[in-house]
């Protein structure tokens, strides 16, 4: 089984709570082609969904997603990066602050080792900051990442991003539903 990142724009937007019934109305589907729903980030609008998946491959979790009429925007099998001091399936619930997503897109493939140096060099201002590392998934193609931090709110990681000299995409604050299992 390896992950599964999925990405979904959401219009009309929904609360965390929908997400649940969400996953309980694709339950059937989702256990006939062996994906498992592990975590869901939707952003504070409501508007931005990224969904993780254990599965067989990302064309399970794609055929789930056409199955039960759910479009999505991106689909990407990957690779989780958490801190040694923390493991890759830790749960992601904390009581440290906002949870804030930081997307990385790249025109050439880029090894996560690569952006972890430059992290790496801008530690200090992550502290600054009081911004902290939980967990990257890294496309396996090496051309998205979506890094996942806490902080006091979105605008701590945007500015801690920016003069680390991090490449970003977008950051954005989000809420947290961790499927059962």
């Amino acid at each position: 089984m390896e992950p599964v990142v999925c990405e979904r724009r959401i219009d009309p937007p929904i609360r965390i709570d929908d997400i649940p019934a969400m996953e309980a109305q694709a339950a059937w589907c989702l256990q006939q082609h062996r994906v498992s729903h592990v975590t869901s980030l939707l952003s504070l609008d409501g508007r931005l969904l990224l969904c993780v998946f254990e599965a067989p491959d990302a064309e399970s979790v794609r055929t789930v997603h056409h199955q039960v009429g759910a479009p999505f925007e991106r689909l990407w099998p990957a690779t989780i990066h958490a801190p040694s001091s923390l493991p890759a399936h830790a749960s992601l619930a904390t009581k440290d602050g906002a949870l804030v997503v930081v997307e990385r897109c790249f025109a050439k493939p880029t090894e996560f080792m690569t952006i972890q140096a430059i992290k790496d060099r801008g530690a200090w201002c992550l502290d600054q900051h009081r911004v902290r590392f939980v967990r990257t998934y890294v496309a396996t193609d090496h051309r998205r990442m979506i890094c996942l931090y806490t902080a006091p709110d979105a605008e701590s990681v945007r500015r801690a991003q920016v003069q680390a000299g991090l490449p970003h995409t977008s950051v954005w604050a989000a809420t947290l539903y961790e499927a059962r299992v």
